[in-house]
């Protein structure tokens, strides 16, 4: 198994998963989804973390036009136990919740692909922006 996730319960729906990446500006971006809700992200190389805009209380999203383009996690999600954190990275500083919900990439030809049913995620609560692009990331790095 080329993927030894640690702490998480997985379900390969096949055994080769070929997910699409789409240019978006100078990067390479990647669709997939937690608890069934869409998201985009900018694959990150170098991070070791999955992160998403959360939804207000009052239900809408902080940068209304990030959330159009990368998604926005609507809901509690699940709890980790792990505390809130400020993550500073790419010219933005974010206040991230961690919390716990069922990621999934699809098979851009065959409708399978991969599945975490207990996936660890940052939803992101606070942002002051530094000069960055505002995006969101998923990381590929341990």
């Amino acid at each position: 198994d080329p993927f030894r996730l640690v702490g998480a319960r997985s379900r390969p729906l096949e055994s080769l998963v070929e997910v699409p990446l789409s240019l978006c500006g100078g990067a390479y971006c990647i669709t997939y989804t937690i608890d069934n809700q869409p998201f985009r992200a900018v694959v990150d190389t170098g991070s070791p973390f999955l992160l998403v805009e959360g939804a207000r209380p009052d239900g809408t999203c902080g940068q209304a036009a990030n959330a159009q383009r990368w998604g926005c996690y609507k809901g509690a999600a699940r709890g980790t136990g792990l505390p809130d954190t400020d993550e500073l990275f790419g010219g933005e500083d974010v206040g991230v919740q961690w919390r716990q919900g069922a990621f999934a990439l699809r098979n851009a030809s065959s409708g399978g692909g991969l599945a975490i049913d207990d996936a660890i995620f940052g939803r992101i609560n606070s942002y002051e922006g530094k000069g960055g692009g505002g995006a969101v990331f998923l990381g590929f790095a341990k």
